[in-house]
């Protein structure tokens, strides 16, 4: 996987290959390169942002804190400690959670498997509580960006291959903006986000979102069976 330093002497170039902007720790391209990719890391998901965590469910917890690095959960799986058997959870809003409350009426806990769980400031509420059992959760989750503790330009760029180019672009942008050559910014704006022709309205899409097309290719088998059973009608005025 590329780094942001293996990106800076592209950078670079574009910008009129001034040994100014790459100099110091960090640098202003290192900078610039950093924001970029926490835009298109924040903003898209890829596999390759793709992670797993494991934690465990047991009594005395209200909730399961999300995973540090995590932007969001995709999904959670659990499973009985003791022999590996899977429970079916049903994912609802934290509304729908609220209405179970944690004491029945003789203010004895409602303890069982998980059952019900719901996201909510970075936690994962789950309901009814823990039994005397313990729960292996599985956690699948979309990694936000992360930059390396050590060095700004060891960061790992955890996009396609193809997408490095819309990190790079991302990075002109900001340095033309920065330079004070506002044109050039413009440009590559359109380039990345698209434009609205004056004279058509219409618009006409970014370079991110024609790029964006791993999800429709997969699209088959991701949103299978949930198109409507019937036939759609259309109805027309006629005159009797």
């Amino acid at each position: 996987m590329a780094t942001i330093d293996d990106r800076v002497p592209f950078v670079q170039v574009e910008l009129g290959n001034r040994a100014d902007l790459s100099a110091g720790n960090p640098s202003r391209i290192q900078n610039w390169l950093w924001q970029s990719y926490l835009q298109v890391g924040m903003s898209y998901k890829f596999s390759e942002s793709e992670f797993t965590d494991n934690d465990q469910w047991q009594q005395n917890q209200d909730s399961i804190d999300y995973p540090d690095n995590c932007r969001a959960i995709l999904n959670v799986a659990f499973f009985r400690h003791i022999d590996g058997t899977a429970i079916k959870v049903n994912w609802k809003n934290i509304a729908y959670l609220r209405r179970y409350p944690t004491n029945g009426a003789s203010g004895q806990q409602n303890v069982g498997p998980p059952a019900i769980i719901a996201s909510f400031n970075q936690q994962i509420f789950v309901r009814p509580l823990c039994d005397q059992q313990v729960y292996d959760a599985v956690i699948d989750f979309w990694q936000k960006p992360i930059q390396d503790p050590n060095s700004i330009g060891a960061t790992v760029l955890l996009v396609p291959d193809d997408w490095l180019e819309v990190v790079d672009m991302g990075a002109m942008l900001r340095g033309h903006v920065s330079l004070g050559e506002i044109d050039k910014a413009q440009a590559l704006q359109q380039t990345l986000f698209g434009y609205t022709v004056p004279t058509s309205n219409k618009f006409v899409p970014g370079l991110m979102a024609t790029m964006y097309n791993r999800r429709q290719a997969e699209a088959p088998g991701m949103d299978y069976n949930i198109q409507p059973t019937s036939a759609k009608r259309s109805y027309t005025n006629t005159a009797g």
